[in-house]
């Protein structure tokens, strides 16, 4: 996983299970491009790791498995308090 991805996966990972954020949200969040952040988006959705809802705009959720990763020792420095 990149540092970008596991920085997007810890910002969802962090939210109340149900919550969702836009891209514009999570781009102003972290200070990162719109278009970056919707190119990793769909790289987790790919892995399972995050969903969409269909809504417009799309909002974005970890999974129950994206939230397990975003657990492990190795990605919890990514995780936002």
């Amino acid at each position: 996983m990149s540092v970008t991805e596991a920085i997007l996966l810890g910002a969802l990972s962090t939210s109340e299970p149900g919550m969702s954020r836009t891209v514009r949200q999570l781009s102003d969040e972290l200070g990162l491009a719109s278009g970056t952040v919707r190119r990793v988006l769909h790289r987790l959705a790919l892995a399972g790791l995050v969903v969409s809802t269909v809504h417009n705009p799309a909002r974005w959720t970890a999974t129950d498995r994206g939230r397990r990763v975003a657990n492990e020792p190795v990605y919890r420095p990514f995780l936002r308090p």
